[in-house]
C-alpha cells in the first residue's frame, strides 16, 4: 500500500510538472500564431471597415479571409484563435480612429 501511495504521489507530481510545461508551450504557440496572423488581420479588418455591409457580415468575411490565409501559409489555427485575432484587429482600428 505504501508503495502504491508513493507511485501515486510521483505520478501526480509528474502530471503537475507536465501540465505547467504544456501550458507554457501552448501559451508560446498561441503567441506565435497571433504574431503570424495579426498584420494580415489588421489589413483585412481595415479594408472591411469601409464596406457597406453589416458588422456580422464583416466578421464572417474577415474570418474566411484569415482562415484561408492561415491555411495557405500552413498555420494550424482554431476558430477561437481566428476570432481572437479579429477582435484584436477591430479594437486596434477603433483605438486608431479615436486618436
Amino acid at each position: 500500500m505504501e508503495m502504491l501511495n508513493w507511485i501515486k504521489g510521483l505520478f501526480i507530481k509528474f502530471l503537475r510538472i507536465f501540465g505547467m510545461f504544456a501550458k507554457e508551450v501552448f501559451d508560446e504557440a498561441t503567441k506565435i500564431v497571433i504574431a503570424q496572423l495579426k498584420d494580415f488581420a489588421n489589413e483585412v479588418v481595415k479594408e472591411l471597415s469601409v464596406e457597406n455591409i453589416t458588422n456580422e457580415d464583416k466578421r464572417k468575411e474577415a474570418y474566411l479571409k484569415i482562415q484561408s490565409y492561415a491555411l495557405n501559409k500552413g498555420i494550424a489555427v482554431k476558430d477561437s484563435l481566428v476570432n481572437l485575432v479579429i477582435e484584436m484587429a477591430v479594437n486596434r482600428l477603433k483605438n486608431l480612429k479615436e486618436q
